[in-house]
């Protein structure tokens, strides 16, 4: 018998003790108070079960890549793998959330043994200690979340309610358990609700109420916001330089800027970072990240073992927000392209980036084939003419509207985000970086966003398909931190001068264009736009212009372009993959030069969210959690919006901007009913007749609104005080 045989596994028993502390850790955590510290505590430990335990053990197991944050990528695409597997398991045997966690929990228990006996990787220390520089500033970040936490309305009511189902429901028995109306059709945006189930899991491990995890959620998830967009960036440009400078602009975009993304704040930073408890964000900020990392790594190289979990992070972007994996198909599609145009390559290579690209492609393709009928059934979806003058009316400030098509206009793209501006103005530099993988993807993702949002007929088509209410997101997906992140190591070679010409510009930008804070909405400069979709369009039609022209056996003229590629041969512009130590430190001066003015002016205007002056007294909200789960509650649509978010009950209407457009659903329709029904001159047979068409439990008055006190005398109220009644309705 060989010695090989012989040999006893090999335990890794520091790693087996980090892996034993994260549910200690949670165990403890739960004997804490339910605020503050202990508040946090608990969300740390229970997200961390959840979101990147089961992956992790499952990354180990198959062999680790080396970089640390890439792993930590692959393991949080794992995990939502895992959940997605767990959550469909729970709605085809109609049981509860526990039957959830107690899957997630199989799933870790038969991973442990292989991911034991696993062989560590070896780490990088330089990355090492720039991701600890990092953690420090995601959890000061994740500080200033704590102290102004989003007020519980608008689209986190919309998401709460379906997490506050899913958490409370004693047997989810379809997916349409969890809508906020009885009977009603699935949401396409969130026809299984994967992160729902990520808000509903983390609150029933750390012991809390669903409301808390929504509000205080992004302060934990913030760091992890950050070292993902590090792990995007590291592989990207092969540097732990790359990946901090990356994290930096994305820190500075997405924390304290939310123009320029689709959304608009009633008040001041920290930005779309805010947002991280619900789908929109976590995909932009978690789950994208994620996969373009993976894409990345395979792309440069990384081992194809990473195939699989590109494959998890592209499906869960596809479940937790379908539109985003349609985005970024869009910009993946111009990367491949550039990159292919760009770049000489060997079979080999080619062969990596249609992996890549089929890993990303495949399985949202196979989830958008599952969708589909719930797709058609909107009337967003290919929208007759009414339908889209109501949308383009709602959104009149966002569009450029001509006869039957539509664009963004480049105003809206640059508004109120002097970030956006530079990273747009400095997109020609990437022409000086043409074989390297970054450079390919500024000039391919700019050029084909760009020309998609611009494009009049093309935008048009795509708005038909995903809706107005999504497009206007579609520019969030440029790739600003990325330019900027290359801008910097180019500067990075004058060295003082260049952090200080860094500064400089970021100052004037600053000024001229400052980060929007309030609900103006103000049109930005257009020549940025034009700047960077002329320059992607530019270096791709020129280096393709000469490799035509030599392959023909002529003369390429001393141009610029040739000049520069003479001159990179001898030095090269942006060094080697390691940049030296002074290199490196200059270049995050560089960085930090740029974002300063925008994190200083973010922070100088931070304020805490102004109160729900709508909200449900608390003595109501009792009253209404112990009513029998999925009871029908009618009232007005504001709050029987707010009763849907806070006990898990259906009920009549709810603003339409926050309810699918569908046959059953008719979000104007019930609208006008519940305001016909609270109107005076209604007789009481009329209104009776709308309750029983809505099949209504319970009649919920706001005293604010008329009373039909002729149909409420007779009754009895459940529970009373000075802005609500409850009563019960009669059983027909």
């Amino acid at each position: 018998m060989s010695a090989a045989i012989l040999r006893r596994p090999q335990w890794d028993l520091r790693w087996a003790g980090v892996v034993a502390a994260l549910p200690l850790a949670l165990a403890v955590a739960r004997l804490l108070p339910e605020t503050g510290l202990g508040l946090y505590a608990r969300l740390f430990a229970a997200a961390a079960c959840l979101l990147v335990l089961p992956g992790a053990l499952v990354v180990r197991a198959v062999g680790a890549p080396a970089s640390l944050s890439l792993a930590l990528a692959a393991s949080v695409a794992c995990s939502l793998g895992f959940l997605f597997v767990a959550l469909v398991l729970t709605f085809a045997f109609e049981a509860s959330v526990s039957f959830t966690i107690a899957v997630v929990v199989a799933i870790v228990l038969a991973a442990l043994l292989p991911a034991a006996r696993a062989r560590p990787a070896a780490r990088d220390r330089m990355e090492l200690r720039a991701l600890g520089a990092l953690l420090v500033v995601g959890f000061a970040f994740g500080g200033l979340l704590w102290w102004v936490p989003p007020a519980l309305k608008g689209d986190w009511l919309f998401h709460l309610a379906r997490a506050q189902k899913l958490v409370e429901l004693p047997s989810l028995e379809s997916l349409a358990s969890v809508n906020e109306f009885q009977n009603g059709d699935l949401h396409p945006g969130y026809a299984v609700p994967l992160w729902h189930a990520v808000l509903a899991l983390v609150g029933k491990l750390a012991g809390v109420g669903t409301a808390d995890v929504v509000v205080y959620l992004p302060a934990v998830l913030a760091p992890l916001a950050f070292v993902l967009a590090y792990a995007a960036g590291a592989a990207l440009f092969g540097s732990w330089v790359g990946g901090i400078t990356v994290a930096f602009a994305q820190i500075a975009q997405a924390g304290f800027s939310r123009a320029g993304t689709g959304f608009v704040t009633s008040r001041a930073p920290p930005g779309l970072v805010e947002w991280l408890a619900l789908p929109t964000a976590a995909s932009r900020l978690l789950l994208v990240p994620a996969a373009l990392a993976l894409v990345f790594a395979i792309v440069s190289g990384g081992p194809l073992r990473l195939l699989p979990f590109l494959v998890a992070a592209a499906f869960a972007v596809a479940v937790v927000h379908p539109t985003d994996a349609i985005f970024v198909a869009i910009a993946a599609g111009g990367f491949f392209a550039a990159r292919l145009l760009l770049a000489r390559f060997e079979r080999p290579a080619v062969g990596r980036l249609a992996l890549a690209l089929g890993g990303l492609l495949v399985p949202a393709g196979a989830y958008f084939v599952w969708l589909l009928p719930a797709v058609r059934a909107t009337a967003s979806f290919q929208p007759d003419a009414a339908e889209r003058a109501r949308g383009l009316a709602h959104y009149s400030r966002l569009f450029d509207a001509a006869a039957d098509t539509f664009r963004l206009p480049p105003e809206a793209i640059t508004r109120g985000a002097s970030i956006v501006v530079i990273g747009l103005a400095v997109v020609p530099l990437a022409a000086f970086a043409r074989r390297r993988l970054w450079s390919a993807f500024v000039v391919g993702t700019s050029l084909a966003l760009l020309a998609v949002a611009l494009s009049p007929p093309i935008f048009t088509v795509l708005s038909d398909t995903v809706s107005l209410s999504q497009t206007r997101r579609l520019t969030g997906f440029l790739p600003i931190t990325v330019a900027l992140a290359g801008a910097a190591m180019l500067l990075s070679r004058l060295k003082l001068i260049g952090v200080a010409l860094a500064g400089a510009t970021a100052l004037a930008a600053q000024i001229a264009y400052p980060t929007e804070t309030s609900r103006q909405v103000e049109g930005g400069p257009s020549w940025p736009v034009w700047i960077a979709l002329g320059s992607a369009g530019a270096t791709l039609a020129l280096l393709v212009g000469f490799r035509v022209w030599r392959r023909a056996g002529l003369t390429v003229p001393r141009t610029f372009v040739s000049w520069v590629e003479s001159k990179r041969r001898r030095r090269p512009i942006f060094g080697r993959l390691g940049l030296p130590g002074s290199r490196a430190a200059w270049t995050v001066a560089v960085t930090l030069a740029v974002i300063a003015p925008i994190v200083v002016t973010g922070l100088a205007s931070v304020e805490r969210s102004a109160r729900d002056e709508r909200a449900l007294t608390p003595g109501l909200v009792d009253a209404l959690r112990k009513l029998r789960p999925l009871e029908v509650v009618f009232s007005d649509p504001q709050s029987a919006y707010r009763v849907a978010a806070l006990a898990p009950l259906y009920i009549n209407a709810a603003p339409p901007a926050h309810v699918a457009n569908t046959p059953r659903n008719r979000p104007y329709d019930r609208v006008e009913d519940a305001w016909r029904f609270f109107s005076p001159g209604l007789g009481d047979a009329e209104r009776e007749a709308i309750l029983s068409r809505y099949g209504a439990d319970w009649l919920l008055v706001a005293k604010a609104n008329r009373d039909p006190k002729t149909l409420v005398g007779s009754l009895e109220p459940a529970y009373e005080d000075d802005r609500y009644a409850l009563y019960r309705l009669e059983s027909p």
